[in-house]
């Protein structure tokens, strides 16, 4: 294998804005999201808060295509959540909503060796539900935060979430 280069890439470049001039507001604004199914979902046999089964989804929003915000336009496609749905007896109400907002059978069967549902598929449904995000600190376990080691001010972080899946029922 050569060393050779293939071209030089600035990393200081300035990062060219989108076309249409659209901004990335510091946090998604609390409204009623489309949101789409990516992919199959992951089965997880025990949860590492409760230790019951689940199944895991990574879903991205799908629209609306534009939002206006102080800052500008804001177009939130492609913003990524997590979607957690117990398989618990008497937990099951967010696969239920899920399945309900999908038009997807609301009885299955699961396979024995993968935990998934039979002859179920997921990927490409798409659903409402109302989504934000906010940006908090990072703090330690004392409740201290964590602060950069270079300029000395607190660590943040995106705190994504989803609120309950509209079902047209």
């Amino acid at each position: 294998m050569s060393n050779q280069a293939i071209g030089l890439i600035d990393l200081n470049a300035k990062v060219e804005s989108t076309s249409d001039n659209r901004v990335r507001p510091p946090r998604l604004p609390y409204d009623v999201y489309k949101f789409r199914i990516k992919e199959e979902p992951e089965f997880v046999a025990e949860s590492k808060s409760s230790g019951k089964p689940m199944l895991v989804f990574k879903v991205e929003v799908c629209g609306p295509d534009a939002i206006q915000i102080p800052e500008g336009t804001f177009d939130p496609k492609g913003e990524e959540f997590t979607v957690f749905c117990s398989l618990a007896p008497g937990a099951t109400g967010n696969l239920k909503r899920l399945h309900q907002a999908t038009g997807l059978p609301t009885q299955i069967q699961l396979n024995q060796e993968t935990g998934l549902p039979i002859d179920i598929s997921y990927t490409g449904k798409e659903f409402f539900a109302p989504a934000s995000s906010a940006t908090e600190e990072q703090v330690r376990e004392d409740k201290t935060p964590i602060l950069n080691p270079h300029t000395g001010k607190p660590l943040t972080r995106q705190q994504k979430q989803m609120f309950a899946i509209i079902t047209p029922e």
